[in-house]
């Protein structure tokens, strides 16, 4: 895995106490899973907003001008990120499973290791909020209002029930575009992967997505033991372990 080049996104916990800790991050995409967190809101109404926000003309400057001008115009009307407390996002995660199981079943072990990781930080920081800062991939549109309008459009096909376009999961590239990695947060309690662990379940999810639709449920219940990655047999569950952390 080398996330040194692309745009990122990052997914970050703002406690009460003003500390903000990284969870967990991706480049080049929105991963899936932040997505499902955020639906239907606060996400509906970002997109909604942004697309209503007047665009930043480039003729009403001149061009060293422009750029400080931009920035501004795009953070303080915060086109690239979204907040929403722990619990909203623990409780729209659940709200999708039923997704994930019905379009993406190899991801359902992992998802439900998603779901865990939010419920431990909210049984620690319970009035938390989770912060997604996302500018960085409206690089890839002309506008944020394109980029949003694309989003929507993806918004609609999870209403839908249907599988998302490759741009929002990519099963070449499962693990970056449905939950990222924590392999260089700051969080508290241990990693879900390391560099070794990332790649090993990246080529299992992988060949999972290769198969034929007659042939992934076997390979899910390789998937999910490879998930499970403990190699000692009385060792907790990571769910156990995630609880176990004090300040």
């Amino acid at each position: 895995m080398d996330t040194a080049m692309g745009n990122r996104t990052n997914l970050s916990l703002a406690q009460a106490d003003g500390e903000s800790v990284e969870l967990l991050e991706s480049v080049t995409y929105f991963p899936l899973f932040w997505l499902l967190g955020t639906l239907d809101e606060p996400m509906t109404a970002q997109i909604e907003r942004v697309q209503a926000t007047p665009e930043l003309d480039e003729e009403d400057y001149d061009e060293a001008a422009y750029a400080d001008a931009y920035s501004d115009w795009f953070y303080q009307n915060k086109l690239g990120e979204v907040s929403l407390p722990i619990a909203q996002f623990s409780s729209n995660l659940k709200a999708h499973k039923a997704y994930i199981d019905a379009q993406y079943s190899p991801l359902s072990s992992l998802y439900e290791r998603f779901i865990a990781l939010m419920a431990a930080q909210e049984h620690t920081h319970p009035d938390a909020s989770v912060n997604i800062e996302y500018s960085e991939l409206t690089d890839f549109s002309d506008t944020p209002a394109q980029y949003h309008q694309e989003m929507a459009q993806t918004v609609a096909q999870i209403h839908n029930n249907q599988q998302v376009g490759p741009d929002w999961f990519d099963p070449t590239d499962v693990l970056l575009s449905s939950i990222g990695t924590d392999e260089y947060s700051e969080h508290e309690g241990e990693r879900l992967f390391t560099s070794e662990t990332f790649d090993s379940t990246e080529r299992q999810l992988v060949e999972a997505f290769s198969k034929k639709p007659g042939q992934q449920s076997d390979q899910s219940e390789a998937t999910a033991s490879t998930l499970a990655y403990s190699s000692e047999a009385k060792k907790p569950s990571f769910f156990q372990r995630l609880f176990r952390r004090s300040k």
